[in-house]
């Protein structure tokens, strides 16, 4: 965990061979105007607490496969999609944060409930 700030980027540039990593500019040079589009939105109630989500993550990372996806809490709730990520209450992702532990190699699994019902068992899901 860390908290993020003004010199934390999540590189979305996919020509960028740090293409959906996360990156600190040392120093105290001004950012650039490249540095500054790929800076985490900082001052968005939103994104006050988020979890970075391995999608299209290292080794294989594939340029244009998405990037910068994470949970996250909602803008208002229910009412805005998000680009990719998965919003929710700002107590559920609280929670969540308190829940995790990435040493073990936690699976998000985003299905609608049918389908989670149907591969629950075989994939060893636990109950919802």
């Amino acid at each position: 965990m860390r908290r993020v700030g003004p010199r934390d980027l999540w590189i979305e540039d996919a020509s960028h061979p740090d293409y959906n990593r996360h990156k600190v500019v040392e120093g105290e040079q001004p950012l650039t105007a490249w540095e500054q589009s790929q800076r985490m939105r900082l001052g968005d109630a939103a994104h006050r607490l988020k979890i970075a989500v391995d999608h299209n993550a290292p080794p294989a990372i594939v340029a244009g496969a998405g990037s910068a996806i994470f949970v996250h809490i909602w803008r208002r709730e229910g009412a805005a999609p998000t680009a990719g990520c998965t919003a929710m209450p700002a107590a559920a992702v609280e929670a969540l944060i308190r829940w995790l532990d990435p040493d073990a190699a936690p699976l998000l699994v985003l299905l609608p409930d049918d389908v989670y019902a149907r591969v629950q068992d075989a994939w060893g899901l636990p109950p919802r």
